[in-house]
């Protein structure tokens, strides 16, 4: 609410159903990870009925004091969540060095921080028990280009010096390298 006190424009606080709206919302949109969630279900679940809440919740939603509210509720979020990358080696560092962690949770701690380090690479396989299935048009194609390559990669051709560079004679020789 605007009034005029001297030259200052004085506004109204947030009510409690506006702070609990704002709340719910950057709960289930930033702390739960859902995208979807939406302002009108937040205003709802704060208690507005089910016809203000699907007409005035984009309204409520715009006002500069409420995109304030949800700032410094998700600005206040982050903070608690942000981890520092010491603070995460620091701690794994305690559980692979410290004197109450049990031997699994040092192991853990250990192969963890070796995978920070680079020390190990984790490698997987992934296994099928069936072939993929190709057309004969495609077993002929994937065979030309295999022997194309076994051809290619596998024998070649070597002349010796004193053989000219024209089409191979009988007596010329030709050594395979394998």
């Amino acid at each position: 609410m605007k009034g005029v006190a001297g030259d200052k424009p004085i506004e109204k606080e947030l009510s409690e159903r506006e702070k609990e709206a704002c709340r719910i919302f950057v709960q289930y949109r930033y702390q739960n990870s859902d995208p979807t969630y939406r302002f009108s279900q937040a205003c709802l679940a704060a208690g507005y009925g089910k016809a203000y809440s699907a007409t005035r919740s984009g309204e409520i939603f715009r006002k500069d004091k409420i995109q304030k509210e949800i700032k410094l509720l998700k600005t206040a979020y982050e903070k608690d969540v942000d981890v520092e990358l010491h603070e995460i080696i620091t701690g794994f560092r305690e559980i692979a060095f410290g004197s109450d962690s049990s031997e699994m949770a040092k192991l853990r701690a250990l192969e963890d921080l070796g995978k920070f380090k680079g020390i190990f690479i984790e490698r997987s396989m992934v296994e099928t028990s069936e072939a993929p299935k190709m057309t004969d048009e495609e077993k002929v194609a994937f065979k030309e280009m295999a022997d194309e390559y076994n051809r290619r990669r596998s024998v070649q051709l070597v002349k010796f010096p004193e053989v000219s560079a024209f089409p191979i004679q009988e007596n010329e020789k030709v050594v395979e390298v394998c």
